[in-house]
């Protein structure tokens, strides 16, 4: 046996010994990859059916997907979202508890949108499931109840998305490369939400989810015969109806770089947007060989932008572009958030790495290290039948050659260094892009005017004019002194020794209302809790020496830090001490919702800035903004104030709307109790 294994030693050396090493071994032909099996047919409706047989599991999933272009939905956008989420709601013979307690019932998913419906289940169960799917389908009814109820949502979403720099930099992006006259460029805002109607969603539902130019992918547990049997059965009583896709204006990227700035006062950090739109089909010759060049320059750790900007100059924690072939409308998106200081140092090196791209042709080892990735993460997606039916799909509704996806691979290695060079030249527009940062505007603006003319945006991208200059004498203790007296006065302030505030607070997904009780007590002594459902679920509470926080994961005291800012903020009517804690600036005066506000930024001894503004005719705080740093990551928080009302002589605004961390949370005063003492255990 020894003898053997020396034997076996000795001709592994020698055939190490013939191999040079410093020569990369060629790379055999891209094999043509066997797609699999997939069956279709058409019914007599119209609708394209492909099915995708998987008898692994016992199990099948559907998926609907509506191929519709409607026409734009100017000033009721958001129209075919409400739609599709009204789907499902309820039918002519079940209501929606009834729907979601069958699905409940036998463990399956099902999830309507405005593109499509989705279900899953046990292959046993499908009989049941298919029966729900075409009952969703052809009898829906669209009820006011659940309308209004999709209308409150999507208005606390919106409120929220607005405090959100990453969505309002996608949202003025949008804007900016496709306007008005596309499907891309319309966003829904409370305005728009406000001019649909029951019977418009009712309409769409009638006219744009038709089996005509709509496809089923039945993927799983099923034969070919099944599914017909299934579908004819289920589906072929869905009428064609007639509509015609729109048609929308393809824009092109602007003559030379534009900047767009929203200000986000008080940000720490700016989220950077370098976009512009691009004309580029599925189908293209180009498509391909674009993703390849997108992988190359930022899609993903490994390539340019991100070793550049994190690996190399330390300015964000990542940094990435994206650039997909689209029917209606590609566009070119770099993006980042950065810190306000080297912002404009981002933005330059964003360039340069995209200029390179056009200028220096990429070496054939980070061509083929890329390519090898793309092959890879190919190989992967094909394990799952899912992919398999959308190649299907994806072929016949974009017109793609019928072995593209069989010969995907090989495309993919006949990619050239001069096709890369080729291509960057056509759709890399360093010097042709809308510049979008969204931060403060007052370390920003200047900064970024070496980049071309800074045009200050709203977070819906409409122009903006620069903030009007205050009257003579106005100044930040003038808009505090008439606060203060707006709300009651000096005197009446003075005179508070305690209240007691409670609320009943929505927060869109929670299963009930959160009911809230706020103590204070004269000098500073302070009690938040938050109950549902006869749970506390957060408490915070300071007795003037000590504090603590308490909640779902326990009690945690209160940082010497927090003490000591607790025990200015928690004082009793802390207007009165409003310069004691904070010195502040005017800015000037901007709008807000309509109204023309003065916009102030007060600053605490940390530095921490916060922006607040205070209505020009009324003198009452409207909106505070500021930018809070938690353990889990810096977040944008705000509080809108509204309806104020009178209790006793002081004024209390009557509506409170909390926005932190993209989740909006509407508080409403029930009751105040003003000056009744109140027990030293409650602050305990």
């Amino acid at each position: 046996m020894k003898k053997i294994l020396f034997i076996l030693n000795i001709m592994m050396c020698a055939s190490l010994v013939a191999q040079d090493r410093s020569i990369v071994p060629e790379a055999g032909p891209a094999p043509e990859i066997q797609i699999g099996s997939i069956a279709s047919f058409e019914m007599e409706n119209g609708l394209k059916v492909f099915v995708v047989e998987n008898h692994k599991l016992p199990k099948v999933s559907l998926s609907l997907q509506f191929k519709y272009h409607p026409e734009l939905e100017g000033n009721a956008v958001g129209l075919s979202s409400i739609a599709g989420d009204l789907l499902g709601t309820k039918t002519k013979s079940r209501s929606k508890d009834e729907i979601d307690a069958s699905i409940d019932y036998i463990g399956a998913y099902l999830s309507t949108s405005s593109s499509g419906i989705y279900a899953s289940s046990l292959t046993k169960h499908l009989p049941t499931l298919m029966t729900l799917f075409s009952d969703i389908l052809l009898n829906s009814e669209f009820t006011s109840e659940e309308f209004d109820k999709l209308i409150k949502q999507n208005m606390s979403g919106l409120a929220a998305s607005m405090d959100d720099p990453d969505e309002i930099a996608s949202n003025v992006s949008s804007v900016m490369n496709f306007g008005s006259k596309h499907t891309y460029g319309e966003l829904m805002t409370e305005e728009t939400l406000s001019n649909i109607s029951l019977e418009d969603c009712k309409a769409f539902y009638e006219t744009y989810f038709s089996p005509n130019g709509s496809y089923l992918a039945i993927v799983g547990d099923i034969t070919l015969d099944e599914a017909k049997v299934m579908l004819e059965k289920h589906l072929s009583s869905w009428e064609v109806k007639s509509y015609e896709n729109a048609i929308y204006d393809m824009p092109s990227a602007p003559s030379k770089n534009e900047v767009s700035l929203v200000n986000k006062a008080g940000a720490v950090q700016s989220v950077i947007n370098i976009t512009y739109p691009v004309a580029l089909h599925p189908a293209s010759d180009d498509a391909l060989k674009v993703k390849v060049l997108n992988n190359i320059l930022g899609g993903g750790s490994s390539a340019r932008l991100f070793r550049n900007l994190r690996e190399d100059k330390a300015y964000t924690y990542g940094a990435y572009s994206s650039l997909s072939a689209d029917e209606l409308g590609a566009e070119f998106v770099a993006s980042a958030k950065v810190r306000n200081e080297v912002t404009d140092s981002a933005i330059v090196e964003f360039l340069k790495e995209i200029n390179d791209l056009r200028t220096s042709k990429v070496s054939e080892e980070e061509l083929q290290g890329v390519i090898n990735n793309m092959s890879g993460k190919f190989a992967i997606a094909l394990e799952r039948s899912s992919t398999v039916a959308s190649f299907a799909i994806n072929t016949d509704y974009l017109g793609l050659d019928d072995d593209y996806y069989a010969t995907y691979l090989k495309q993919l290695s006949e990619i050239t260094v001069n096709d890369i060079y080729e291509v960057a030249q056509k759709y890399l527009k360093p010097n042709q892009a809308h510049i979008i940062v969204v931060g403060d505007a007052d370390q920003l603006k200047e900064k970024l005017e070496v980049f071309g003319t800074v045009t200050l945006r709203d977070n819906y991208g409409v122009e903006k004019s620069d903030l009007k200059a205050v009257p003579e004498g106005v100044t930040p203790e003038s808009v505090i002194d008439d606060y203060i007296e707006a709300l009651g006065g000096v005197k009446k302030l003075k005179k508070l020794k305690s209240l007691e505030s409670h609320y009943s607070a929505e927060v869109p997904g929670a299963p009930a209302k959160f009911e809230i009780e706020i103590l204070q007590q004269q000098p500073n002594l302070f009690s938040f809790s938050m109950n549902m459902m006869g749970m506390t679920v957060q408490r915070q509470f300071f007795n003037g020496n000590s504090g603590f926080n308490d909640g779902m994961q326990g009690k945690t005291e209160m940082s010497a830090k927090d003490l000591e800012k607790s025990k200015a903020e928690y004082k009793l009517a802390s207007e009165l001490n409003y310069f004691d804690t904070y010195t502040a600036s005017l800015k000037g005066i901007d709008v807000l919702d309509g109204e023309e506000v003065y916009v102030l930024v007060r600053t605490d001894e940390d530095g921490t800035n916060a922006t607040e503004y205070y209505s020009v005719a009324s003198k009452l705080l409207l909106k505070s903004e500021e930018v809070v740093d938690p353990p889990q990551g810096e977040m944008a928080q705000s509080s809108v104030y509204q309806n104020y009302k009178s209790v006793k002589g002081t004024v209390f605004p009557h509506t409170i709307i909390q926005n932190v961390a993209g989740q909006s949370i509407k508080m409403k005063l029930d009751k105040v109790i003003v000056n009744k003492s109140i027990d030293a255990s409650r602050f305990e």
